[in-house]
């Protein structure tokens, strides 16, 4: 995301600077139209500390903006403006007082208003971004209030959080301001289009994107289609094909905030030591010691690794892990994400990784693949993502209270930490416009015994088939897009001469058993009657027959 820097600068205020000889007061609206406009009105109060003094004209720089339509008043009426651009992204702003206001304590009250940078609309959602306040010496009170429509929807996230908000106006005070700038987006969703290609030499399963509790995904198409696809236990998608190239396309609907219901691995199965990911390391647990909450440990790692933007457009970059980037002090995203899961798990805390996109403004962190790490939150039962990359080359934005609508999952990594191995050949990746998936039926077929036997157990299969291109969750069963499962069930004949019509249930499929999976039993019972009324009667005529006489 693009970031805008807005410096309030406070040039020359007749012969004194602003912190001695005045009070200095700016409440800055920020307010947006429902078609993403923006109009910036910048209310400003001069309060004189000195009798001496006199103000004649206020200046400012706005840096990263192109402001438009720049008007400015007082009580009495316009104020002369003259602005000059002093850079590629940077405009000096003038604004010459009407009147001279003289005397300790006496106030000259003025506005400058213009339109700003307009709000991003990428897929569902309205992206903005707000200034920092660069010299927070030379305002002595400075608040900043966003002001959005109700039609952008509600707050995806907001960081920092407003220190109070009222309907849809979020303020935001000097403190908050002095450091960072104002992240924000609105609307309940984001909407990508992915367009994704391998190329395999032996038949092999690849790893499609799969759902997560952060986002749901479908497809478009899969050429050629997959010969099978199954949720291996980390979640992911695992599809198998011959050799050749494959080619998936589809669309990703992005949640802001993880969905509670969405069953995972049991947690326990993420604090083991690994290669990339030693816990068990002295080093490490030392470290993780110290910090213990993913609060801290995110925190250290963002402050002690720097990004290594070199390394980054290598080609040749090779990834270190946990234990060589404590002692490099540089790495790319794989490096923060491998620190990050190597003392989460020293200290106790299930962790794991996330290899998929990350939708980015800024070129130097356009990479193929993007990592970030997730940690298992106890408290809500839910496994949460940060950014410790983002948060470090962003310099300071938060991207440990709630991640942003720009990173699409490919691959979770937990059980191991490189394993499904992510071999893409091209990957291309938009915003895309959301429509509706229409959802088909599943395909079930019974698959009855041969036959049934009184008294010995048999076993009727339901074969089930998702034919659609997302995943179906229908309690007991999860089925992957394309994806097939087999669920038994046994039944018992106890009362063999009963030959009523019978059926059997799974998962609300009845499968009424058919009189002719009796028929052997029928069959054979009758044989046996038979067979016994024969041999009795043979038996009874040897033995009632009269014995001839011997002569």
């Amino acid at each position: 995301m693009r970031k805008i820097l807005l410096v309030f600068l406070l040039v020359s205020i007749g012969r004194v600077s602003a912190s001695g000889e005045f009070h200095i007061k700016q409440t800055v609206d920020y307010k947006f139209d429902s078609s993403g406009s923006s109009t910036v009105v910048m209310h400003v109060s001069l309060t004189n500390n000195n009798a001496n003094y006199y103000a004649s004209r206020y200046e400012l720089d706005l840096v990263g903006e192109n402001p438009q339509n720049i008007s400015s008043w007082d009580s009495t009426g316009p104020l002369k403006i003259v602005t000059t651009p002093t850079a590629a992204d940077t405009t000096h702003i003038t604004a010459y007082f009407n009147d001279v206001v003289t005397g300790l304590g006496k106030n000259l009250d003025f506005t400058i208003q213009y339109q700003g940078k307009p709000a991003i609309h990428n897929g569902q959602v309205w992206e903005i971004n707000l200034p920092k306040l660069s010299n927070p010496a030379s305002v002595d009170e400075y608040s900043l209030n966003l002001i959005v429509p109700s039609s952008f929807g509600q707050p995806a996230y907001l960081s920092p959080p407003p220190m109070s908000s009222e309907k849809n106006v979020y303020i935001f005070t000097k403190s908050q301001l002095s450091h960072i700038g104002v992240v924000a987006a609105f609307g309940n969703f984001q909407t990508f289009s992915f367009r994704l290609k391998y190329k395999i030499d032996n038949p092999s399963q690849i790893a499609l994107p799969s759902d997560t509790a952060y986002q749901r995904i479908f497809f478009d198409s899969i050429t050629p289609p997959p010969i099978s696809v199954i949720a291996d236990a980390d979640g992911n998608w695992l599809a198998s094909f011959n050799p050749g190239e494959i080619v998936v396309s589809g669309q990703a609907h992005l949640l802001i905030d993880p969905l509670s219901s969405f069953t995972d691995s049991p947690p326990e199965k993420y604090l083991s030591s690994t290669t990339y990911w030693p816990a068990d390391n002295p080093q490490i647990i030392s470290i993780a010691k110290s910090l213990k909450t993913p609060k801290k440990i995110y925190d250290y790692v963002v402050t002690n690794v720097e990004y290594d933007y070199g390394s980054a457009a290598s080609s040749t970059s090779v990834r270190q892990g946990a234990l060589a980037v404590l002692s490099s002090k540089k790495g790319v995203c794989t490096e923060f994400t491998d620190l990050f899961i190597a003392l989460s798990r020293a200290a106790g805390i299930p962790a794991r990784e996330v290899n998929g996109y990350g939708y980015t403004t800024d070129l130097r962190l356009r990479t193929p693949l993007h990592s970030w790490p997730q940690y298992w939150d106890a408290s809500r039962r839910v496994w949460v993502s940060v950014d410790p990359t983002w948060g470090s080359t962003t310099q300071g934005v938060d991207y440990f209270s709630k991640l942003d609508f720009n990173h699409l999952a490919f691959i979770t990594h937990g059980l191991s930490d490189s394993l499904p191995v992510p071999n893409f050949q091209d990957i291309q990746v938009s915003y895309g416009s959301y429509h509706d998936y229409l959802t088909r039926p599943l395909i079930t077929k019974w698959q009855p015994p041969l036959f049934i036997l009184p008294f010995i157990p048999c076993t009727f299969r339901l074969q089930i088939t998702n034919p659609n291109s997302q995943a179906v969750y229908s309690n007991p069963v999860t089925l992957p897009p394309y994806g097939s499962k087999v669920l038994t069930v046994q039944y018992t004949l106890t009362h063999p001469f009963d030959f009523s019509p019978k059926s059997v249930t799974l998962i609300n499929m009845t499968y009424n058993i058919p009189t002719t999976l009796f028929l052997p039993w029928q069959i054979g019972f009758a044989l046996f009657i038979s067979l016994t009324l024969i041999a009795g009667s043979i038996y009874l005529q040897r033995h009632i027959r009269p014995h001839p006489l011997r002569r």
